[in-house]
């Protein structure tokens, strides 16, 4: 492996900041071999923390929170258009 590249947070909390991660993995990987490794939209670790917190104190809140971070991201998923039937398989997560 000649390069590690890695990806979170605010460089991949929306579709158009995906889309110009993935044009740095394309000029990347033209003249080496690279692995990629992407974790959380900016923001959805922390949110997910708060949920799971709620959740333990038996605050029904947590279930908004959830709703709201599935939303985000099949917004994502749609402005990326990549595609109705990946949409339909995620809006059954």
């Amino acid at each position: 492996m000649d390069k590690i590249l890695k990806f979170g947070g605010s460089s991949v909390k929306d579709a158009e900041m995906i889309l110009s991660v993935k044009d740095i993995i394309v000029k990347q990987s033209k003249n080496k071999r690279i692995a990629v490794v992407v974790s959380a939209l900016g923001g959805v670790t922390d949110e997910l923390i708060d949920s799971a917190k709620s959740a333990a104190e038996r605050d029904d809140i947590y279930i908004k929170s959830l709703k709201k971070l599935k939303s985000r991201h099949l917004k994502v998923l749609e402005d990326l258009e990549i595609g109705d039937e990946s949409i339909q398989i995620a809006k059954k997560i």
